[in-house]
């Protein structure tokens, strides 16, 4: 009917229900979309582009009557509403990207823990050759006049010409053992972990009553600095600064503790600014529920899954909204691993500085005692025995002579820790490599890529 009464204008020159005026009179605005015809009660009928006739009322009637009919529909089952099936499909898209971040986060972790249990048989066995050779030079086993170099490289000669027996007793003597000592260590780590609040009470019980001694040594907690910066199973903390006092031996602690602090600060590599931060202060103001609300969305969480464990939300309290106020923190073993490391490392290092004189005077004094047994010795143990007689001989250079011999194996155990230190930086370079290439390979690290980009990615 419709294209009957559009072909019947276009032939007449006006619609079928309108009067033949005169050629004179009729006037046809082809260029309009729309044709009017007054009438004498002063109703103006409307035409469309094909000349149909239109009423708006009836069409707002019409309208408002078949949206009647959908809601009766809609809560009867019948049909249902664009915007409930528009919400649910949203929600069911959330739900499958959180759980597929929560799979990829666990996934990660596991990965993490993985190379983490490899790396701590590994890095023990690798460094024990240079600490043997320390000790040694600590016992005074070597002459002060070999260069460390030569002590080297005669080390390595015998352990390659000997075979397995000279490999052992040159490179690895006790390594054995301090592998089951590492080992062991380990595991009552997850031991000690249930006796909640009992830790300095086991530590430090005995050192009550000196008690500036016992603050000092409360200070020095059995616990990485990784575990600091990072704060675990917690997924939105807000971080006040608070000045630390400075009392004497707490200053000098507290000094080395922002040392190591820094150091692997900008050793960490995982962390990642979010660029949303520095719009909140117009938008949602200087909030931190309303920064939260914000990273919600743009990062969704379901609560009944663990993601929460594995990525932190750190706002530099409530006032303090900015571009470098909130900082996420990828919490998964594999993105923790090569910063722990570096913590452990730097710890185990200065735990050796701290305790090295004392160290020194009880090998030397065990030495002192096996020579006085009679026990069977090597031939550099025979020769070295008159300068282990004593255990204090070595700490009273009486004469010029004694006092050039004690500069000069100081100086032998400096090489000696430089030499572990350079060691442990490269086993960190190649660790470091390793859980790069993991992450990039199986978990998307890398830059933040374009919106047109559709592989999967999650910022790290």
């Amino acid at each position: 009917m419709g294209r009957q009464q559009h072909l019947t204008r276009l032939a007449l020159g006006r619609s079928a229900f309108q009067d033949v005026d005169d050629e004179g009179t009729a006037q046809i605005e082809r260029e309009q979309d729309t044709a009017f015809q007054g009438t004498t009660s002063g109703y103006v009928q409307r035409y469309d582009s094909k000349g149909r006739p239109v009423n708006p009322g009836t069409d707002a009637r019409n309208a408002e009557a078949r949206r009647a009919y959908n809601s009766v529909y809609s809560i009867i089952g019948v049909v249902e509403k664009r915007e409930t099936l528009r919400q649910a499909s949203e929600k069911r898209a959330l739900e499958e990207q959180c759980e597929e971040r929560s799979t990829l986060l666990r996934a990660e972790d596991r990965c993490g823990c993985d190379i983490k249990s490899i790396a701590a048989v590994a890095e023990p066995m690798a460094v024990v050759w240079i600490n043997n050779l320390t000790w040694r030079y600590q016992l005074g086993l070597y002459h002060h006049r070999r260069s460390f170099v030569h002590q080297i490289r005669a080390t390595w000669f015998l352990a390659i010409q000997g075979g397995w027996q000279g490999a052992n007793s040159a490179l690895f003597a006790g390594a054995a053992a301090g592998q089951l000592h590492h080992l062991a260590q380990i595991a009552s780590k997850k031991a000690m972990a249930l006796i909640k609040g009992q830790s300095h009470k086991l530590h430090w019980t005995t050192l009550r009553k000196l008690r500036r001694l016992g603050r000092v040594l409360q200070y020095l907690e059995i616990v990485t600095s990784a575990s600091l910066l990072y704060h675990e199973n917690d997924p939105y903390l807000e971080v006040e600064t608070q000045p630390v006092p400075s009392i004497s031996f707490e200053w000098l602690l507290h000094q080395a503790y922002k040392a190591r602090v820094s150091l692997l600060a900008w050793c960490c590599w995982d962390l990642v600014t979010t660029k949303t931060a520095g719009a909140l202060q117009t938008s949602l103001g200087a909030s931190a529920t309303g920064f939260q609300a914000l990273y919600n969305n743009q990062h969704p969480r379901d609560p009944n899954l663990d993601d929460h464990n594995y990525e932190n939300l750190i706002v530099l309290g409530e006032n303090h909204l900015g571009p470098q106020a909130a900082i996420t923190y990828r919490s998964t073993a594999l993105a923790q691993l090569p910063v722990k490391f570096l913590a452990s490392c730097v710890d185990t290092m200065m735990f050796r500085l701290w305790t090295l004189p004392l160290d020194t005077f009880v090998l030397r004094a065990i030495a002192a005692s096996y020579i006085a047994a009679s026990l069977p010795m090597t031939t550099e143990a025979v020769a070295a025995a008159p300068r282990l007689s004593s255990a204090i001989q070595f700490w009273r250079p009486s004469t010029s002579s004694n006092s050039k011999s004690f500069a000069s194996y100081a100086s032998k155990i400096g090489l000696g820790l430089a030499t572990q230190v350079a060691l442990d930086l490269v086993i960190f370079g190649g660790l470091y490599g390793m859980v790069r290439f993991e992450g990039v390979r199986k978990f998307a690290w890398g830059p933040v890529r374009p919106a047109k980009d559709n592989r999967p990615f999650w910022r790290l």
